[in-house]
């Protein structure tokens, strides 16, 4: 292996690590972008040369496949791209290989590497060898020569500082160098590594080249022939490589890091055919001079001696069932993948399986792994994308009628017969023979079916979506080739046939020609001095500037841009003595230079200079200038000056050459330079060397002589001939073989002949040339004759100009004349006029034109005639015989060539137009002279080229940006006419002066690409549903600028409309195709699998695609008038609709077959996905019903999951309780709460359970209004039954809290029966009562606030979730009302149990302490009331609710209570709550003698429980409220104790006896007798005094109250205590309303004002007015001044009147109350029978003072309907007073006994006529109202 030197192949130990190191270094990412970009290159021109091929296909993939590995290898090592020729394309021009190129040099090293390796380098240059051997010796010298000049290149660009190419050698080379400036930069430390020597870095070069190509070249024949035997393993690779890489046609970038990493499959192909058929069988390997031990097993050890080679057998160990299964020897790529998700399997889960840490060493292993493996892999993958991208691989059958299977074990057997050289190898791989063709997996051009006339397609029919299978189109489109790929043929147009060796021989000749006439090049010869006397060379100036004053095109004759900024740096080093150049230090050449420097920085000439850039003028002024200098100081006659100027003046023009030459602007402007030469060797007389100083000044000696370089006639000096060669594929060896034999006929003399035989023509009107008849119009046809001949003639005195000769052999009849201008003088000083720098601006002239005017006549062909010019039947030598065709088979050659040759240059860029990558410049120029010499129109031209374009483009082998590119290039007119540009004139010329033919053919373009276009619209639209669709826009736009835009383009409507017919009739095609792909991935096929999931994850894909092509196609919904996301939807919604239908029912029939049930989860994403699916239905089909009942077959997941709900209610709330310690939630204890932070979690968690339940619902937008209105109704029963149980439990805690024992009270609890006894009768003697103030909890308050914020809570919860429009849709759809059912199952008894008169006294003190409990028959405890402490006629006014489904009897039980021992039974009642008598919903009041003593008041109502949603809210309010008053009254009874104790007649009377005690025994057996008043009234301070304690009492707890109550809840709670207040003065003042006297004495007048004081200080202590600011902070007054207020306050008018009065304003306030019910009866007109005591009696009514409703659920199902019955409560309190309080007053007088009596019969008749009053209003209303309107969601 070392061959070129030593290598890392060939290092051993340490030299080894060093040239790894360095070696690794250049395979890098930049150098794998590069073999990506390269590889792709190379294989797409594989693929053509094999699509070729056609159906015969090749036997020659191996060979070509090394032709490509060794051409990606020289791009990667030398970045040197050449093209690709296959076996069959060397063979067709047998070429003869050459050693002209690296590529070449290196092919035959790498295919004779065995020889090379086995045989040393000297025997290949022994002299009896054959030529074969000698040829391998030349191709290792030109080798090596190649990489040194490379190595070499790469170190001067080190040097310079140029950055590196990327390539093998420049990396190699550059890391070593960076190792030897690491050396310098770290001294001379013993671990420094050397850099490569040259042999060192020849050698790896050479190393990288031998196992990079055989190698991959083996791998990839074994690939490709594998892939054909099992074509299904190219169907898997294709589809990865469609998934990720756009086409090659598409215009988006195939680019490298975007790419390659997702290309797993293709690597799996690589890795899999490596494992079983790795190049190398075996990796040698050598241990070390120590053994080594191996340990092969736990019981087993191998020891291996020193320096011993090891070849381990790679093909054993890649194919050992252990690591690779029982398949391990078959080849099977899908190995190689693992999927993340097996169940759905899909690419973007795939990843690449990583075998067993050293199971699979293709590339080796460890350190010694090959450096070349990412190399390898990029290259491998990028093959396979180019080859494997839209294209499949089949074996071509050996006879006709060979099954396929056949075919490929043919291909499975040239595989296996394999054979091992110097590495593994097919033997024969030629056996069989390979045809690639296009994959046709979805075709459906129907455009061309439009055009071309083929039937439509028939249309399948949308089948339902429960159906099994889908039809596809019933037969392909004719207009694809039958050659196996696709192809746009159907629009190309029928051409004449041109061969492609004419083709090349008139291009060859053409080219030959341009070298013929271009200007000769000169090189410089010295001459010793002559002895004569120099003459000046000329002495007119007129005369050396005639080369310039010839050339019309001012373009290629002037100076560039930029050039005198470059020339006047240049002079000023000149004159500073920095010009190098020895010729010009002279003092006399500075002298000189300084004056023309003068005139040349002069602004004006500077400005001109700048503007005009023309040659003529710069060298007259220099001229000018060097002629004053040089005549100064020269006698009369010496004219030795004029031969200096004439030097002076060749070294001016010497140093712009120069100035060109450095800026590289000579290549740009070739003519310019040599008529700069030409004018240089003019000016020199005798060709003296300028560089001689003494010569320069006339001295004698030696000179050098400028002579012109013969031409050397061959090939590496002919610019447009090596384009020739390189465009048609030929070698320089064999265009020169050309050349050599057409030498004698391709002459200057011929071309002349040629336009001479050109111009007869014309003349005579001929076939040779166009004519009349060619042109549409007479003046367009002269037009172009007019400048046909002017320009015959510029090009004959052009060939004329450069062979001199020409004109002698020519008769002076027959040669153009110069003719001078008129009045032009002949001095060389004047001989230089403007008109002569005059050129052409004409951009239809050709460039070889001279400006020099010419007698046209003497140019004239005389009697030649065509017919003797030639002897064959061609009449021209240059000029084909049909040059449209050759002309457009040159250019379409070109075409091609520059498309696949990245090394060319693009043409150069304009002003007006970028530039573009069409024809490079060197094919630019050849056209340009090819249409030129052969006459061709340069619209001719344009459409020409657009034909092959157009061909290019139909053949597939173009985008349509490079059409796109092509269109805006040849419509542009560009703004620099150059001689190189081929398209003068653009194409939006004046098209009346076109040729015919070019008018038929471009419009023939037109319709042919707009076939086309129309056929790649129709098939990128029909992938429009896939996940990354082609782009249309670039079609699009084509069509609309460059088709339908030009005027020369029509179409009738009739074909876009059946265009857009058959689009649509594809697009639900293949939306049918779509919807069964998505059936058959998400739906399986057995049923009994089937699940809502399945339905949800369908319909999730098809409004994913649905919503995705309704953005992808936002901006411009309609193509072509066809709306793809109508055709999506119009297809697959109803489909998707009638199977989601048939499935879920089969699911629902099957899931209750099997007693399981469905998730509901599952039916609620369901649901929410066929909602949208329904939504988007119908915007597309507005008029036709969704064929799915939605709602009506998903309403059971709802309910189910309410039950859930309703189940779990209970959990929530106890669990809720559970956590909470019922705390303000403040972070520090000592900071004052917020109102926010006054209630605790448990409430907060409880609503949030509840909005959580009610916004499942809302969020599924149910659209069933009535459904939506049921689903609330269950679900505010569910939440009033939550709050219930909130309120039940809180109560429970709270009241337990309530009830709990005073410490003194414990102590007493323990004391013995004798001792209580003992401290009674104690405290008895002291006149002590023991009234213990009450200490509250804060959690107590909490609970409070807790129901306050769950009302609040629940009225927000009310109205979000719209009540009453809930109401008013059940209303509107229930039946009517003679046909409901009035069937009630439950029914909730109100009970308000209100007071008790006369109770038995159970105390020692004579009094009571009585509280009511509520039972039923079986025992039940349904109510407990609070305590009223000390009183036998206690008021309670509590309610409760209770439900029944039928009659029951309920028991009130009066308990008195006791601190000590068991509580005292007072008394008992019984009442039966019969529905049947509550039918009318009215009130009843009962009052219940007791079996005892005493009675007690019931008020009684009933409502029936309805499933109404209004009746749940009013429900749970109710039990809020209840649960309120009732923790507030509990809090109130705490301190109301205290409040009895301060405001009673003992404290009074106390007040009023200044303090005077009497016995507590006569105290007790005198309670009764009336006191006297003291004679001295008690003062106001001791009235206040009196009170001190209770506003002590009041503050110490209002304190506390303030730190935990909420706002609402503290007016609450103090609202309530002043309610107790006015019923405690209220008890002082009278006795309880009835119709018995009662034993109360009234109080004195002295009492009386005590009283009212009282009640003063009460009123302003609780309304809490500020002192300083006025502001109340209490109780409002609305509050305050109650009606029981204003009662008390009215007491002072009747409280001492006489007992007759009082009798008689009874009686009229009575007589009002009458007349005021009559009034109401009258305004009813109710019947007579309707007043008698049909639902209960008059006795069943007694007391009821109102009917109206106050205390229904209904008014009682918000917070706002409660308040509006407490305002209207106290509306009617005040609008209709009464005369009770006078009753009570009467009480107290025994005379009005029998008034009383009078009195209660009176008001039991008003109730009962209230009672009839109420059921006729009700009768009246019984009919309810109709409601109307949609249902509002929450």
């Amino acid at each position: 292996m070392k061959v070129f030197g030593p290598n890392v192949a060939t290092a051993e130990r340490s030299d080894w690590q060093r040239q790894r190191k360095l070696t690794a270094t250049p395979f890098n990412e930049q150098n794998s972008k590069s073999v990506w970009a390269e590889s792709l290159n190379q294989a797409d021109a594989m693929l053509r040369s094999w699509l070729s091929n056609g159906g015969d296909g090749s036997r020659d993939t191996a060979e070509d496949v090394r032709t490509l590995a060794i051409n990606v290898l020289a791009f990667a090592g030398f970045q040197k791209s050449c093209p690709f020729q296959s076996q069959r394309q060397k063979a067709e021009l047998q070429e003869e290989a050459t050693l002209s190129s690296y590529r070449d040099a290196l092919a035959v090293v790498l295919g004779n590497v065995l020889v090379i390796i086995v045989l040393p380098a000297s025997f290949f240059s022994l002299p009896f060898l054959p030529k074969r051997w000698t040829k391998i010796g030349l191709a290792m010298t030109a080798f090596k020569q190649y990489m040194l000049e490379e190595v070499a290149d790469e170190k001067l660009s080190i040097s310079e500082g140029k950055p590196g190419s990327g390539t093998l050698v420049s990396n190699l080379v550059r890391a070593s160098e960076q190792q030897k400036q690491d050396n310098k930069n770290s001294g001379t430390r013993p671990q420094t590594l050397q850099p490569l020597s040259i042999p060192e870095i020849l050698g790896n070069i050479f190393v990288f080249n031998f196992a990079g190509h055989d190698s991959t070249a083996i791998s990839l024949s074994y690939a490709l022939l594998l892939l054909v035997a099992y074509p299904e393993v190219q169907d898997w690779i294709s589809e990865e490589i469609n998934q990720y890489v756009p086409s090659a046609s598409s215009g988006d970038s195939r680019s490298y890091e975007d790419n390659f990493p997702k290309l797993q499959r293709c690597l799996a192909v690589l890795f899999e055919t490596l494992r079983l058929y790795n190049p190398v069988p075996s990796i040698p390997k050598h241990t070390s001079s120590n053994p080594h031990t191996l340990t092969l097993s736990p019981s087993r050890t191998l020891n291996i001696p020193p320096n011993t080679l090891v070849c381990p057998n790679l093909q054993a160990l890649h194919t050992h069932p252990r690591y690779w299964g029982e398949d391990s020897l078959l080849w099977r790529p899908q190995r190689w993948i693992i999927s993340s998700t097996p169940a759905t399997p899909s690419l973007e889960t795939e990843t690449l399986h990583t075998p067993k840490k050293g199971t699979f060493i293709p590339w080796s292993e460890g350190l010694q792994s090959c450096p070349g493996k990412r190399f390898a892999q990029v290259e491998f993958v990028a093959i396979m994308v180019a080859l494997f991208q839209g294209h499949r691989a089949e074996v071509v059958p050996a006879y006709d009628g060979e099954p396929r299977e056949q075919g490929r074990k043919r291909v499975k057997g040239v595989v296996e017969d394999s054979e091992l050289t110097l590495l593994l190898g097919m033997r024969n791989p030629g056996a069989v023979k390979v045809s690639v063709e296009a994959r046709f997996e979805d075709i459906g051009t129907i455009a061309s079916m439009i055009v071309v006339g083929i039937s439509r397609l028939s249309s399948t029919h949308v089948m339902s979506t429960s159906s099994t299978q889908s039809k596809h189109i019933s037969g392909r489109i004719n207009s694809l080739q039958s050659n196996g790929h696709s192809s746009r043929d159907g629009s190309r147009p029928r051409k004449r046939v041109v061969t492609y060796n004419d083709a090349y021989l008139y291009a060859l000749r053409v080219a030959y020609l341009t070298y013929l006439l271009q200007p000769r090049a000169r090189r410089t010869q010295h001459i010793p001095a002559m002895p004569a006397p120099i003459q000046r060379s000329s002495t007119s100036i007129n005369d050396l500037m005639k080369d310039f004053s010839l050339i019309r095109d001012s373009k290629s004759t002037r100076f560039p841009h930029g050039f005198m900024s470059e020339l006047e740096k240049r002079l000023t080093g000149v004159l500073m003595g920095r010009e190098k150049k020895p010729e010009y230090n002279d003092a006399a050449i500075k002298r000189t230079f300084a004056a023309f420097f003068n005139a040349f920085t002069e602004t004006s000439f500077k400005k001109r200079m700048e503007k005009d850039r023309r040659v003529e003028d710069l060298v007259l002024i220099f001229f000018s200038n060097a002629t004053k200098e040089l005549q100064k100081g020269k006698p009369p006659g010496d004219d030795s000056w004029k031969l200096m100027a004439d030097r002076h003046l060749a070294l001016f023009v010497r140093l712009v050459s120069l100035v060109l030459r450095d800026h590289d602007w000579a290549r740009d402007r070739p003519e310019l330079a040599g008529r700069l030469a030409t004018l240089e060797s003019k000016l020199l007389a005798h060709d003296q060397d300028l560089s001689s100083i003494p010569a320069l000044n006339g001295a004698s000696s030696g000179s050098a002589v400028e002579v012109v370089i013969p031409l050397s006639y061959e090939v590496k000096d002919m610019p447009l001939v090596q384009v020739v060669a390189r465009m048609f594929g030929l070698t320089n060896t064999q265009v020169q073989s050309d050349i050599n034999k057409y030498r004698p006929v391709w002459t200057e003399k011929a071309a002349l002949q040629d336009l001479k035989s050109y111009q007869t023509y014309l003349n005579l009107n001929s076939r040779n040339t166009l004519r009349s008849d060619d042109f549409d119009q007479d003046e367009a046809y002269d037009t172009w004759r007019k400048a046909e001949a002017s320009d015959l003639s510029q090009m004959m005195l052009a060939v004329i100009q450069a062979n001199p000769e020409l004109a002698k052999s020519t008769s002076g009849s027959s040669l153009p004349q110069f003719q001078r201008q008129m009045g032009s003088p002949g001095s060389a000083e004047s001989s230089y006029p403007d008109a002569l720098m005059r050129m052409s601006e004409n951009p239809e002239r050709s460039s070889y034109v001279i400006e020099q005017p010419v007698d046209m006549v003497r140019m004239s062909s005389g009697s030649q005639s065509p017919e003797h010019a030639h002897t064959d039947d061609t009449p021209f030598t240059f000029i084909p015989p049909d040059v449209r065709s050759y002309y457009r088979f040159v250019v379409a050659v070109a075409f091609a060539h520059d498309l696949n040759d990245k090394g060319l240059q693009p043409s150069e860029a304009t002003a007006d137009m970028p530039a573009v990558k069409l024809l490079s410049k060197q094919s630019m120029e050849l056209l340009n002279e090819l249409g030129l010499r052969w006459r061709i129109p340069p619209i001719s031209r344009i459409i020409l080229f657009l034909d092959a374009v157009r061909e290019k483009f139909l053949d597939q082998e173009i985008s349509l940006d490079t059409l796109d590119a092509v269109f805006n290039f040849i419509k542009e007119q560009p703004s620099d006419l150059k001689k190189n540009q081929i398209f003068i004139n653009p194409l939006t010329s004046d098209r009346t002066k076109w040729l015919l033919v070019d008018t038929a053919l471009y419009q023939q373009i037109l319709s042919s690409l707009h076939e086309a276009l129309m056929r790649d619209l129709y098939n990128t639209l029909q992938q429009c549903y896939e996940m990354k669709p082609p782009n249309i826009g670039p079609i699009m736009y084509v069509l609309e600028h460059h088709i339908y835009g030009d005027p020369s383009f029509s179409k009738t409507q009739e074909e876009t409309d059946a265009f857009a017919g058959a689009l649509y009739e594809g697009l639900q095609q293949k939306a049918h195709a779509k919807y069964r792909t998505f059936l058959e991935q998400h739906v399986p096929q057995d049923q009994e699998s089937w699940e809502l999931f399945h339905v949800i994850e369908l319909g999730k894909a098809v409004t994913a695609l649905a919503q995705k092509i309704k953005k992808r196609y936002k901006k411009n919904p309609e193509v072509m008038g066809v709306n793809p996301l109508s055709a999506l939807v119009e297809t697959i919604l109803p489909l998707y609709a009638e199977d989601a239908r048939d499935i879920v029912t089969r699911i629902l029939e099957l899931s209750q077959t099997k007693g399981e049930e469905v998730p509901i989860e599952d039916g609620f994403e369901l649901y929410g996905e066929l909602t949208n699916i329904r939504r988007e239905y119908g915007e597309v089909l507005p008029n036709a019903p969704f064929p799915f009942p939605i709602e009506a077959t998903l309403a059971g997941f709802v309910w189910r999951w309410i039950s859930i709900t309703e189940t779990a209610v209970t959990d929530w709330v106890d669990q809720a309780i559970k956590q909470d310690q019922f705390r303000v939630r403040t972070d520090d204890p000592q900071q004052v709460p917020t109102e926010e932070q006054r209630h605790s979690v448990s409430v907060m968690d409880i609503f949030t359970s509840f909005n959580q339940a009610i916004d499942r619902v809302v969020q599924l937008n149910w659209d069933d209004d009535l459904q939506y209105a049921k689903f609330m109704t269950a679900l505010a029963k569910i939440v009033g039954a939550g709050i219930a149980r909130y309120c039940d439990v809180l109560e429970q805690r709270f009241s337990k809290e309530m009830d709990r024992l005073s410490p003194e009270q414990e102590l007493a609890a323990s004391q013995t029966k004798q001792e209580k006894w003992l401290q009674l009768a104690k405290d008895t003697w002291n006149n002590k009562e023991k009234i213990e103030p009450f200490q509250f909890f804060p959690e107590s308050f909490v609970k409070l606030n807790n129901i306050d914020f769950a009302a609040h809570q629940l009225d927000k919860l009310e109205h979000e979730v719209n009540v009453d429009a809930c109401a008013a849709v059940i209303q509107r759809h229930a039946l009517p009302v003679a046909q409901r059912q009035k069937k009630i199952n439950n029914y909730v008894f109100t009970i308000k149990i209100v007071e008790a008169e006369d109770l038995k006294a159970c105390d020692m003190n004579g009094s009571s302490d009585p509280y009511v409990v509520l039972g039923d028959e079986y025992q039940k405890r349904l109510a407990k009331t609070r305590i009223v402490y000390r009183n036998l006629n206690p008021r309670w006014d509590e309610s409760v609710d209770i439900t029944t489904q039928g009659p029951l009897n309920i028991i009130a039980t009066v308990w008195d209570w006791d601190a000590m021992g068991d509580h005292d039974c007072v008394g008992r009642a019984s009442l039966k709550l019969d529905p049947s008598h509550f039918g009318d919903f009215m009130p009843r009041e009962y009052w219940l003698d007791l079996d005892s003593q005493g009675r007690i008041l019931l008020r009684v109502s009933m409502e029936g429980e309805r499933d109404d949603i209004q009746f749940y809210f009013g429900k749970a309010f109710r039990t809020l409220k209840r649960t309120e008053r009732d923790m507030t009254r509990i809090i109130t009874d705490k301190l109301s104790a205290y409040i009895h104790y301060c405001l009673s007649r003992r404290t009074l009377r106390n007040l009023t006896s200044k303090g005077i005690t009497i016995s507590t025994v006569s105290n007790y057996f005198n309670r009764n007798r009336p006191q006297q008043p003291t004679t001295q009234a008690p003062t106001e301070a001791e009235i206040a005094n009196a009170l001190k304690s209770l506003f002590a009492y009041f503050d110490d707890n209002f304190a506390i109250m303030n730190q935990t109550l909420t706002s609402t809840a503290m007016v609450m709670v103090m609202t309530r205590l002043w309610k107790e207040v006015l019923v405690t003065i209220e008890s002082l003042l009278v006795p309880p309303l009835s119709d018995k006297p009662s034993q109360q004495r009234q109080l004195n007048q002295q009492e009386l004002d005590i009283v009212f004081k009282w009640l003063q200080y009460l009123f302003d202590f609780f309304h809490a007015v500020d002192e300083e600011t006025g502001e109340a902070n209490g109780v409002p007054l609305d509050v305050l001044r109650s009606p029981k207020y204003f009662d008390i306050t009215t007491l002072n008018f009747f409280y001492f009147e006489p007992t007759d009065a009082l009798i008689r304003t009874s009686e009229r306030m009575a007589s009002a109350t009458a007349a005021r019910q009559q009034s109401q009866r009258n305004r009813l007109s109710a019947p007579a029978s309707l007043t008698s005591p049909a639902f209960g009696g008059a006795a069943g009514l007694a007391g009821v003072t109102s009917t109206r409703r106050s205390k229904s659920i209904m008014l009682s199902r918000n917070l706002g309907t409660m308040k509006k019955a407490k305002e209207e409560k106290w509306k009617e309190a005040q609008a209709d007073p009464n005369d009770d309080m006078i009753l009570r007053i009467l009480r107290m007088r025994p005379e009005a006994e029998r008034y009383l009596k009078d009195r209660n019969r009176q008001k039991e008749r008003l109730a009962a006529a209230a009672a009839a009053e109420m059921i006729v209003r009700q009768s009246l209303m019984a009919g309810g109202g109709r409601m109307t309107g949609n249902l509002p969601r929450r």
